[in-house]
């Protein structure tokens, strides 16, 4: 039973790096804010030619009561990347998107381990997105395959699936609220993923970011998440709902996002091949701007 209990504690963390779970946050150190009295219109438009480039940090603390005993499975991420237009797609666009950089640490009862993915680094695809933020094509994403140091196999769609914040359709004025749902699938070579995100949202004002006009929005966030994969011919499934809260910064002239952030909290339960169950908690923080 011990390397059982050791295979879904390493499997579990397969989740971990795509708990990104929405949008986004920033502190603000002393910027500029200023209130809009008119309504702003939020689109993607990355500007062809030249990438903006982005660091996505994360970190992940895991609990877990495995037949009385616990365990703790901290979990760091990064990814480094660049973004520019590459043209229209549909009645969306086109990104070219590079790998900068992509890492991963596991630090765990069974000890640590992880690194840097070498492999990708430099890697580029293209990716269609709507201009409300929701992909439309990662077909592209999902031929660059690689794996983590002790993890499985995976591609680059588990890193992208859901790194653009989504937008709401309608234009804003200050102070409006709404309310949205949002359903995002993952299928990688050893996994798939279902989350149901509910969101309660409001457009808070503009504020000057890097001298960039920014819509800043706060939401609240609920929702549900399930798993399943499989490792050593033992199949996983795990299931639980979380909440958080995201704030995102949206540079309006520009098309872009600048800073997202969000944190949130996951409850929920992990079974192993219908011999073995237990409860699982997941704090995670995540944090993405643009870097020079």
């Amino acid at each position: 039973m011990k390397a059982k209990v050791s295979t879904s504690v390493l499997t579990v963390t397969l989740l971990i790096a795509l708990m990104v779970l929405i949008s986004s946050g920033y502190n603000n150190d002393g910027t500029d804010s200023f209130q809009q009295k008119g309504s702003v219109k939020l689109a993607y438009n990355y500007p062809d030619g030249n990438y903006v480039k982005y660091l996505q940090n994360n970190r992940i603390i895991q609990l877990m009561d495995i037949q009385g005993q616990s365990m703790q499975v901290n979990v760091n991420s990064s990814l480094g990347c660049s973004v520019k237009g590459a043209g229209p797609s549909g009645s969306g666009l086109k990104l070219e998107i590079r790998i900068d950089t992509l890492g991963q640490t596991i630090d765990s009862p069974q000890g640590f381990g992880g690194g840097a993915v070498q492999a990708i680094k430099g890697k580029v695809f293209n990716l269609g997105l709507t201009t409300a933020g929701k992909v439309s094509d990662i077909s592209e994403a999902q031929k660059i395959v690689y794996s983590y140091d002790g993890s499985s196999q995976t591609n680059a769609s588990q890193a992208f699936y859901d790194f653009f914040p989504k937008l709401p359709v309608a234009s804003l004025s200050p102070g409006e609220t709404w309310s949205s749902t949002d359903t995002a699938d993952l299928v990688t070579p050893g996994m798939s993923m279902r989350t149901i995100t509910n969101s309660v949202s409001i457009f808070e004002g503009i504020e000057k970011i890097g001298g960039i006009e920014c819509a800043r929005i706060t939401s609240d966030l609920e929702g549900t998440q399930t798993m399943s994969t499989e490792a050593q011919g033992m199949g996983v499934f795990t299931s639980g709902s979380f909440e958080g809260k995201s704030t995102l910064f949206f540079a309006i002239r520009e098309g872009y996002f600048v800073e997202q952030n969000v944190t949130g909290k996951l409850q929920g339960m992990i079974d192993v091949s219908g011999q073995m169950n237990f409860p699982l908690e997941m704090e995670t923080t995540s944090t993405t701007k643009i870097i020079k």
